[in-house]
């Protein structure tokens, strides 16, 4: 049964730095990975990390805040987790009317538990989609699940360059930083 553990930065003890370091790694290497650039040599700085376990690391995003998101802290980024595989290639205990894999909803219920500890109050998860279909589908399986969220009809700047789809928790503060 997989598990997740989310932990600040500056706790990275107890292996977590290498099991991040291996997770990296992997995604940057990984042939299902559409995105594989996103995960080499990643300097970013984050502010708590979320790792999936089954028995051994499978799976991981950050939680960060940079001063273009105006306040607000990004959940679910640089995530990763290629799911297991059932013999008809759908995910395992999933199904895209539930928005979010479990172990996502376990991570993304732990980074907001820490973000706010530090003080957040305004919460977004972002895709960089042509189209907002799949954030929409997230969107409406997050609600189906009890989540609070609101999805923003217009893509917002999450860097000095990129447009992306985005749901948020609180308030909507990517809008006010590039009007």
């Amino acid at each position: 049964m997989s598990y997740v553990k989310s932990f600040y930065k500056n706790q990275l003890s107890n292996g977590y730095v290498t099991d991040l370091a291996y997770l990296f790694e992997h995604a940057a290497n990984y042939s299902g990975n559409r995105l594989k650039d996103n995960y080499k040599d990643f300097k970013q700085d984050y502010i708590a990390a979320s790792i999936i376990y089954d028995s051994e690391p499978i799976g991981f995003s950050l939680l960060q805040e940079r001063d273009i998101f105006n306040g607000m802290a990004r959940c679910l980024t640089r995530l990763f987790f290629p799911a297991p595989q059932s013999k008809s290639l759908m995910n395992k205990n999933y199904r895209y009317s539930d928005g979010l894999r479990p172990e996502i909803y376990q991570m993304l219920d732990q980074q907001l538990d820490m973000g706010r500890r530090l003080g957040f109050k305004d919460f977004f998860i972002s895709r960089e989609d042509i189209k907002p279909l799949i954030i929409k589908n997230i969107y409406d399986g997050m609600i189906r699940n009890g989540y609070d969220w609101r999805f923003e009809k217009e893509q917002c700047y999450v860097t000095e360059t990129s447009k992306q789809w985005v749901l948020f928790k609180g308030e909507n503060l990517l809008r006010k930083a590039f009007p």
